[in-house]
């Protein structure tokens, strides 16, 4: 039989569980459906995870009675020492205080409210467990292996702020790891493909057109840097200009996407790599 851990109590037709909470000892017997759980080895096993559980919600200020023992006397007199919020307004609040860009912000509210919302209850936060999170990200219709890492990426966010506001003794993605991407190989414009380009360009729209997609061409910088460029971030005598704004969906911000500035020199030709469009 499964050996019971310091905290678990294993009687003749029943398991209690033994913690110290405000102050005293206590003794509490587990119970399915009112009625005393057997000391079978599954019984006894999940035992020590429910002892294991209190002692940290105990130690985290979140312990409340009723959630583990809702028969018991006590839980009748025990108020809970904080409310533990639903999980959509965590997402709510975490989308409101998440230092993001806003662009960055409007996307991640779009996909929490078409997708988190849509396949994860709106039940108390530390109700949700890692099978919820991989039932949802199962799912998902992704594009590619990074969208669906990109998705587990931000609401373990999320999670980890619940763990910081101490709402979570764990976060249920923590377990979750992302799935092997494999790089693509790079696909750059050959000189003669940039060339045929441009000479489209030429014939058939205006020239600063034309200057920017060459200006593109052959420095390699985002789109999003480049909307963003200013005549005072360029000096022609050095040949070079100086990176450190981007333009996203209209909205320019005062850094570029990796939140690096750069020196970018004019003379030397870079291929453009379709991927970064």
């Amino acid at each position: 039989m499964r050996q019971p851990k310091p905290g678990v109590e294993v009687r003749n037709s029943s398991i209690r569980i033994i913690f110290r909470y405000q102050g005293e000892q206590r003794r509490e017997r587990l119970c399915v459906d009112g009625q005393p759980m057997a000391p079978t080895p599954a019984n006894i096993k999940y035992a020590n995870r429910i002892a294991a559980e209190i002692g940290d919600k105990i130690r985290l200020e979140i312990f409340r009675y009723v959630d583990y023992f809702p028969d018991s006397a006590l839980a009748k007199l025990d108020k809970p020492q904080q409310t533990v919020p639903m999980l959509f307004d965590v997402m709510d609040k975490w989308l409101t205080v998440h230092d993001i860009k806003p662009s960055t912000r409007r996307q991640y509210r779009t996909r929490i409210n078409s997708f988190w919302k849509v396949y994860l209850k709106n039940v108390p936060i530390d109700h949700v467990r890692c099978s919820d999170i991989l039932s949802a990200l199962a799912n998902g219709t992704w594009k590619s292996t990074k969208s669906r890492n990109n998705e587990l990426s931000m609401i373990r966010g999320l999670f980890d702020m619940a763990k910081s506001d101490k709402y979570l003794v764990e976060n249920p993605c923590e377990s979750i790891t992302p799935k092997p991407v494999q790089k693509k190989k790079p696909d750059p414009f050959s000189l003669d493909e940039v060339k045929l380009i441009l000479a489209h360009l030429e014939r058939h729209r205006p020239e600063p057109v034309r200057n920017f997609v060459q200006l593109m061409f052959f420095t390699g910088l985002r789109t999003s840097e480049g909307l963003a460029l200013r005549w005072k971030n360029i000096d022609f005598r050095a040949r070079e200009m100086y990176i450190e704004s981007a333009n996203v969906y209209d909205e320019e911000t005062d850094s570029t996407k990796t939140s690096t500035a750069r020196t970018v020199l004019l003379s030397c030709p870079v291929p453009f790599d379709r991927r970064r469009v």
